[in-house]
């Protein structure tokens, strides 16, 4: 399910390359577990910041990262 939502979330992003210059530097707010900022981090040249109300989910963060392969993780 993650990788699918990964997945759908970039096919959105490559088809604003043309509209927009920059995806960067952003901040997510609501972020779960920061699989959309990752995704936008591990294929663009941008840095972010994402937060959520629910420590919970943001504890997740590294294990989705590592689940998704990803390299870079917002702060």
């Amino acid at each position: 399910m993650l990788i699918e939502r990964v997945r759908k979330i970039l096919a959105d992003l490559d088809q604003l390359t043309d509209v927009i210059p920059s995806f960067g530097p952003f901040l997510e707010l609501g972020a779960g577990s920061a699989q959309r900022s990752a995704a936008l981090m591990n294929r663009y040249p941008v840095d972010g910041v994402a937060t959520d109300i629910s420590q919970s989910s943001l504890r997740n963060a590294p294990y989705v990262m590592s689940l998704l392969n990803f390299t870079r993780s917002p702060c």
